[in-house]
């Protein structure tokens, strides 16, 4: 956890902290797509089949997400979104980080 903490440090020199949590989930906790608020957030899943799905911004209906729609309204097309394995780290920009996707 310190050491993703140190990479997620040098990514957002810009930060003024950054806060470390270790939050236990069940399956399917996080149900709906959405786009934190944050930054950004570093996630690794250590127990499960699949980890955190994810997609790239050209396959969202940013108004559909941003307007309550169901998931399968927000994303353009399933085939294309992708989930990290089991012990890989992803870091997903959010709201908040101060620089166009890439």
């Amino acid at each position: 956890a310190c050491s993703i903490g140190c990479v997620v440090g040098l990514m957002c020199p810009w930060a003024p902290h950054l806060e470390l949590k270790i939050v236990l989930h069940g399956e399917n906790d996080c149900v709906r797509w959405h786009q934190d608020r944050f930054a950004g957030r570093a996630i690794v899943s250590y127990t499960g089949l699949a980890a955190t799905e994810y997609t790239r911004s050209s396959n969202v209906d940013f108004w559909e997400l941003e307007n309550c729609g169901k998931n399968e309204h927000i994303i353009k097309d399933a085939k294309e979104t992708r989930a990290v394995a089991v012990g890989d780290i992803l870091f997903m920009k959010g709201f908040g980080y101060p620089a166009e996707v890439n």
